[in-house]
């Protein structure tokens, strides 16, 4: 088998979980387009004013197959999320973070960065989070 052949086989995203009010929302690592994506991002996001909890998880939140649920460049995809609780943006964020393999100080600044943000306070207690891989 070639080492093109194996990678084909092997190279799919990685899949892991968080817990969404006791229902599981997949999230995936970043491929080589989302990573120069996210990496884009970040910098306009610096020179504008910081990171959004709801782009940053647009990233990863995708199907138990691993298709993207959200389109990162769709304003009203990126309006649905920031609706939704800070907290589990933010556990989604650091999920995203961990299973592509990003430095840690890339998680801390983007979990501070959230924290600043006025969608990411919320009450509920930590998700609890799993992985998988397919």
């Amino acid at each position: 088998m070639s080492v093109r052949d194996t990678i084909r086989r092997l190279g799919g995203p990685k899949i892991a979980s968080v817990n969404l009010n006791g229902s599981k929302v997949y999230v995936r690592s970043l491929s080589g387009e989302g990573r120069s994506k996210y990496t884009h991002y970040v910098e306009k996001a610096k020179e504008n004013g910081g990171l959004s909890a709801a782009k940053i998880a647009s990233f990863g939140i995708c199907e138990e197959d691993g298709t993207l649920a959200y389109d990162t460049d769709k304003p009203e995809d990126i309006a649905e999320l920031e609706s939704r609780d800070g907290e589990f943006l933010q556990s989604v964020g650091m999920k995203l973070f961990e299973i592509s393999g990003l430095a840690v100080s890339s998680a801390e600044e983007a979990a501070k960065n959230s924290e600043a943000s006025p969608n990411s306070s919320s009450g509920s207690s930590s998700p609890a989070t799993s992985s998988t891989q397919p």
